[in-house]
């Protein structure tokens, strides 16, 4: 059995953890390119894929980056508010 690459770890926290998990919903156009279909799994409702393959490790980066992004980006505007409201 091989261990998990630190994109595979980081991936899986970003679809699990409900800090990450719930602020950024991304859809693939499997329209557009069905070789986008290939990496959604019907019976988990996740997106799986070939990992160390450059177009998976790419949208798994992406999935990453905009996940941690849009939580920075609330906790920003969380924090704002919160020093705004008299307390």
């Amino acid at each position: 059995m091989s261990e998990k690459t630190e994109l595979q770890y980081l991936y899986a926290r970003v679809q699990k953890d409900k800090k990450y998990a719930n602020n950024v919903q991304i859809m693939l156009d499997k329209e557009r390119d069905p070789k986008f279909g290939s990496f959604y799994n019907p019976k988990t409702g996740q997106v799986d894929g070939q990992e160390h393959d450059a177009g998976f490790d790419s949208y798994m980066t992406g999935h990453i980056f905009a996940s941690f992004t849009k939580y920075i980006e609330i906790g920003k505007v969380i924090g704002k508010i919160e020093s705004e409201t008299p307390g």
